[in-house]
């Protein structure tokens, strides 16, 4: 979502990106039901569009609710994925600082958020909007700090919330405290062995999806998000295979590294 905020004057311009796929079982936009979003289809469910957009965002300025009205509807595809491009203006009676939050058309997944950018007087704010914390206060000077602390704290949970990736590497490292003998496992008895057998799977683990991580984000290589997502999914189960035939534990470490290089491709994608 983009926010120009005019210092002289009491309206907003708003421009709100909203995915096709949130939206879906909201608003009926695709009536012929073929999964595909036409521009004909957009301008059919406009009068629906427009009402159930304005009712899900609410902008205030100077502690003053704000009349919101579309001005323009375009479609947008990012990463594979539809978007409905939605220009409004905010009229305020009075200008202030500005205020904006609403429903959001936020489902109750805790790992939904609406990224925020305001700009005013060619200084830019940046925030981030979720279940947790759904409006989003204009500060009286961009701060930094402020912002790369609530990107790193979001960082961290979408890290946490990753139970595919946490998942593979979890199944890799359980056997670290066993030994394959005679096709059997048994238990390990030294812990210098167990530590060092952690160590390595985690760093070719870590550095092989850092790799591609790099490779992504910064659009030196770009792969399609189902066949990654696909692959995310045979890799745990080739983990929990492994974990079933002692006598294959010593591949751990090769799928270690060739696996973390499309885990990474995952991560890319989300952070994207």
């Amino acid at each position: 979502m983009a926010l120009e905020i005019p210092r002289d004057g009491p309206s907003v311009g708003v421009r709100w990106d909203i995915s096709l796929h949130d939206i879906v079982w909201t608003i009926l936009i695709d009536r012929d039901y073929d999964g595909v979003v036409t521009w004909e289809e957009v301008q059919a469910a406009r009068p629906a569009i427009e009402r159930t957009v304005v009712g899900e965002l609410a902008v205030a300025r100077g502690d003053k609710p704000c009349a919101l009205g579309v001005r323009d509807l375009a479609l947008a595809q990012r990463l594979e994925q539809n978007f409905l491009s939605v220009a409004m203006r905010a009229e305020c009676t009075q200008p202030g600082r500005v205020s904006i939050g609403g429903g959001l058309f936020l489902t109750g997944d805790a790992s939904q958020r609406v990224l925020l950018s305001a700009t005013r007087d060619g200084v830019t704010f940046q925030g981030v909007l979720g279940p947790g914390a759904p409006r989003w206060n204009e500060p009286e000077h961009a701060s930094a700090w402020q912002s790369f602390v609530r990107f790193v704290g979001e960082g961290v949970w979408h890290v946490l919330i990753g139970y595919d990736h946490i998942a593979f590497v979890l199944l890799l490292l359980l056997p670290a405290v066993l030994r394959p003998v005679d096709g059997k496992w048994q238990g390990a008895t030294r812990l210098p062995q167990v530590a060092r057998e952690i160590v390595t799977i985690i760093t070719a683990f870590t550095i092989a999806h850092s790799t591609t991580l790099a490779l992504a984000v910064t659009g030196t290589v770009h792969l399609p998000t189902q066949p990654i997502e696909v692959a995310i999914a045979a890799s745990i189960a080739v983990a929990g295979g492994i974990n079933l035939l002692p006598r294959l534990s010593h591949l751990r470490l090769p799928l270690a590294f060739g696996f973390g290089f499309v885990h990474g491709f995952g991560f890319a994608n989300a952070l994207s």
